[in-house]
């Protein structure tokens, strides 16, 4: 218990120093908004993208800290997109977009805690305390559920639920009892409430019952009612959440993530800028993003037949799961990162787990790399704290490699302002910057030119830094050096071959232009591509000035 304990703070603990740290990502803003807007003007402004349970648990703290509809023109009507208006709300707020952050951050953080503390019940229940305890030590030091969990976005909210509906309906299967399908059909309810990969559930309920040998006949018959019920208190559940005149957003926000999961999208994969997906993309997105020891774990557990008899309905419960939502991620073909199969990884951590109970209980030879395994992945984990979301693992030579192999939220959702700020406090000089997320750049006191940032709302204005600069910095960010959201060859290619002086929180690229003619013509090649006269001409005449010196 004193273990657990220990393993809980160190998790608390790793979360609350990441929501303080960590820049703004690019989901942020809009979803900090919508709990704000949700709570005091209903579901008028819903956001398509997901359903709104999530927004509405985050809206409570962001009330509590007070802030109030943003007063710039055209604001006040909500009649812009959820992304540019949550810009909006937090960045031209009465309160501080650091406090607003922080408090709709904290939610996440404890529905993070709450993952960890029901895969911790749940397998203490099912498979014993020594499974229970390194489920949990796994979970504690996993970087993806740090980098989500302390985050303002729904990823941590349908993992907390899915985790939850997983571990009752095996609570279920293994003891039986009423009070087990009413707990997984009321979280099976908040996950679909949540975001739509919840739906990933819904085969969970009879899959297990299907399966030859899982379940006699009287069992299967049981089952149906137990189903029945569980549907009824996740239908109860997506009703209270919407209301009775609300339902039809829930099936609008379903059919809409519908048609984006079956709409091509481009995305970086090992390499390469495939414009309509790849069909691999989330297995090796797993093998990138996962640690070593625990996938080798998980395996192991995954197919080790002393792992199935020691915890039997823990071992079906987490396989499933894990099956169903990997086996639904296939089919996707909108691949914007690892946080779309969050829920993942405590099912990971439960396989690990189990493989670990097996081997200390029928292998003693390999007690000894037991503790050395989990080492490792504490170990790899926390070289990279606190930029868990730009994490690689050594499978893939680590993050200083992430750049060539994912993109976007695996790696680079403008998180790293900060460092940035940082970085230009000890090396002043000018910045030009080439950025891909919602941060406000201009609120960090940089002294920047802008260069085509995604989007541009908060990038500040469009003028020229002057001429004769003693240091002058270009910070590109790594979704911007891919260059897989641009058509045609990426702008920023000519760079691919050259060495950044530092690269900030693993994701943001700094390069030294401050005696480099060559850069300046490049980007002001750039410039008058884009239509940016006044921006070339800066360009060129600070390429003159450095080859006159």
């Amino acid at each position: 218990m004193k273990i657990s304990t220990a393993l809980f703070l160190l998790l608390g603990a790793q979360l609350l120093v990441m929501a303080g740290r960590v820049g703004v990502a690019y989901d942020e803003p809009p979803y900090v908004a919508a709990g704000y807007l949700y709570w005091t003007q209903g579901l008028g402004f819903i956001i398509r993208e997901h359903p709104p349970l999530g927004d509405y648990l985050r809206g409570l703290a962001v009330l509590a800290a007070g802030p109030e509809l943003p007063r710039a023109p055209g604001r006040e009507n909500l009649s812009v997109g959820p992304f540019e208006f949550g810009q909006h709300f937090l960045f031209r707020n009465r309160v501080p977009p650091k406090t607003i952050l922080w408090a709709a951050r904290l939610a996440s953080v404890l529905m993070g805690l709450a993952t960890a503390l029901i895969l911790w019940l749940w397998l203490g229940a099912l498979a014993g305390e020594t499974a229970a305890a390194a489920g949990l030590a796994f979970l504690a030091f996993e970087p993806n559920l740090l980098a989500h969990g302390s985050l303002a976005t729904n990823d941590i909210t349908v993992t907390l639920f899915m985790t939850l509906a997983a571990a009752a309906w095996s609570m279920y299967l293994a003891r039986g009892g009423k009070r087990w399908p009413v707990l997984a059909g009321a979280a099976t309810g908040a996950a679909l409430a949540s975001k739509a990969t919840g739906l990933g559930l819904l085969p969970l309920l009879v899959l297990p019952s299907l399966v030859p040998g899982w379940r006699t006949p009287q069992e299967r018959r049981e089952d149906l009612n137990a189903v029945a019920v569980a549907l009824a208190w996740a239908a109860g559940v997506i009703l209270l959440v919407y209301g009775p005149t609300g339902l039809h957003f829930f099936r609008e926000t379903m059919a809409y993530r519908f048609g984006l999961q079956t709409a091509t999208a481009a995305t970086y994969f090992f390499g390469t800028a495939y414009p309509e997906g790849h069909p691999l993309y989330f297995p090796g997105a797993l093998l990138a993003k996962t640690t070593a020891p625990l996938l080798a774990l998980a395996l192991w557990g995954l197919f080790d037949p002393r792992a199935r008899k020691t915890a039997p309905w823990a071992w079906r419960g987490a396989a499933c799961a894990l099956l169903l939502l990997l086996g639904a991620s296939l089919a996707s073909l909108r691949q914007l990162g690892i946080r779309n199969i969050l829920p993942a990884y405590p099912l990971l951590c439960a396989l690990a787990a189990l493989g670990w109970a097996a081997i200390k209980t029928r292998r003693p030879a390999f007690h000894w790399a037991l503790p050395a395994l989990l080492l490792w992945h504490a170990g790899s984990s926390l070289a990279n704290f606190p930029h868990h979301l730009a994490y690689f693992s050594e499978l893939v030579a680590g993050p200083s490699r992430g750049r060539r192999i994912l993109g976007d939220s695996n790696l680079d959702w403008g998180q790293a302002l900060p460092e940035l700020r940082e970085f230009v406090r000890k090396n002043p000089g000018g910045v030009i910057l080439s950025y891909f997320g919602m941060d406000c750049p201009p609120s960090y006191g940089l002294d920047l030119q802008e260069a085509f940032s995604t989007p541009q709302a908060c990038t500040g204005s469009r003028r020229a830094l002057p001429v004769e600069l003693g240091a002058e910095w270009l910070a590109v960010g790594a979704t911007k050096w891919q260059g897989f959201y641009e058509k045609g060859v990426p702008a920023f290619s000519w760079l691919h071959s050259r060495a950044p002086r530092a690269v900030l929180g693993n994701s943001l690229l700094v390069y030294d232009v401050s005696r480099d003619p060559d850069a300046h013509l490049e980007l002001a090649s750039m410039y008058e591509r884009a239509g940016l006269p006044e921006l070339a001409v800066r360009e060129k005449a600070r390429a003159r000035w450095i080859s006159s010196r």
